[in-house]
């Protein structure tokens, strides 16, 4: 059909086919031949050129048939007869077809091992059948059941887009291919079962030798940084002396937050958790406060029949370790949760994402972009989560600050 593509007709694409076939005849200019019965009164020369545009028109409509298809029309020699009868027998079963479709696509769901191209580009397939058969899907539609169909390793991003009514299917399609790639990405284990990029820096180009990513020196991993220990020593005493110092009232509310993800192992002072499941910003120590606001709230634990108590909040400013991304940055993470029953601090994956933060994955680890597409930080995987490391620029003693009286 001089380079036309146009589908062989089967039983159930038809509604495609004919759009198709329309558009091939109308590029020939054969597209009335279907609507339109011969008229009558033409003189010699117009009737042969209607014969001659019929027999056109009716030879690409059989070629574009199956060889059963083929001998069950091949009798019909007036194109717009042959246009109808075939539009008969091919659309009979139109509504259960339509119902057919919608059933499919409100039933979706990812096969294990099935790509995340793969499915979204299954879920667009049902919706153009949808189409096509006249039942209207709306790219809203079409994104709530590719979410809901979503199971396995993508259970945890589907809790969070159900909370995110806005996202396009190419924006679902996006975080469901960054998900994808941090499970797929290789992961280098040390001794003790630590990801190694947690304690060293990558390697050099020029040399085969690791740095420790806080006094960025050699020799020696992060954990067994004298720096590091200084520092945290310091801090501890620090914290010892403003819970004992630290007696001020705190009102009481009634309103709870959800909800935290409790861990069972303690964890180093300075580092923080990258947490999905957190509804806020959290942090277990008042060293990171330059204020904090006495709030009582009840949190409830994931997966538990318990709760434990917010004190309060405020803002923390903390700086961000040095590494081959860029210098130490500070920053500002503005209503953080005091939380002393925490085991970990906590950064919220969706109030960095409704503040504007960008959080893509690379490898091992997680960078976190702000507004204008700046490397903020990167939290890196270590034993099934993702860590970043601040230190607090509050050394002093945090107190608690009464509302009524800030500006």
């Amino acid at each position: 059909m001089d380079r036309i593509s146009v589908p062989e007709l089967t039983g159930t694409n038809y509604f495609i086919w004919s759009l198709k076939m329309q558009a091939a005849l109308s590029l020939k200019r054969l597209d009335s031949m279907t609507t339109q019965m011969k008229p009558e009164g033409l003189s010699e020369k117009d009737a042969l050129e209607w014969e001659q545009k019929n027999s056109d028109a009716v030879a690409y409509i059989k070629l574009s048939l199956s060889d059963e298809q083929a001998l069950q029309f091949a009798a019909e020699n007036n194109a717009k007869i042959l246009w109808d009868k075939i539009k008969s027998t091919f659309t009979g079963q139109t509504e259960d077809r339509k119902i057919d479709a919608g059933n499919e696509l409100k039933n979706l769901q990812i096969n294990s091992n099935e790509l995340a191209n793969d499915y979204v580009a299954r879920a667009r397939g049902i919706a153009t059948k949808c189409h096509s058969l006249g039942l209207d899907v709306s790219p809203r539609e079409l994104v709530y059941y590719t979410v809901r169909g979503l199971k396995g390793k993508f259970a945890k991003v589907r809790d969070i887009l159900k909370t995110q009514r806005d996202k396009s299917i190419d924006e679902v399609l996006e975080i469901l291919r960054e998900e994808e790639t941090s499970f797929n990405s290789p992961s280098s284990t040390r001794a003790e079962g630590r990801s190694a990029d947690v304690f060293y820096s990558r390697k050099s180009k020029n040399s085969g030798m690791r740095l420790c990513y806080v006094c960025r020196r050699p020799n020696h991993v992060a954990k067994d940084c004298f720096y590091r220990n200084q520092k945290e020593s310091t801090t501890t005493s620090q914290r010892r002396k403003v819970h004992r110092n630290n007696n001020s009232k705190e009102r009481n509310t009634a309103n709870p937050v959800f909800t935290a993800s409790p861990n069972e192992e303690s964890l180093c002072e300075n580092i923080w958790i990258l947490d999905s499941g957190a509804s806020c910003h959290m942090a277990k120590d008042r060293v990171w406060f330059d204020k904090i606001f006495p709030e009582r709230k009840d949190i409830y634990l994931a997966g538990k029949d318990s709760k434990i108590i917010c004190k309060g909040f405020g803002t923390v400013k903390a700086k961000t370790v040095s590494t081959k991304y860029g210098n130490p940055l500070n920053i500002t993470i503005e209503n953080v949760s005091y939380v002393p029953q925490l085991r970990c601090n906590l950064l919220s994956v969706i109030g960095l994402m409704d503040k504007g933060y960008k959080i893509k994955s690379n490898n091992n680890c997680v960078l976190i972009y702000d507004k204008s597409n700046k490397l903020v930080t990167k939290a890196f995987k270590n034993n099934g989560r993702l860590e970043l490391y601040f230190e607090p620029l509050y050394n002093s003693e945090c107190y608690f600050s009464n509302p009524s009286s800030s500006n």
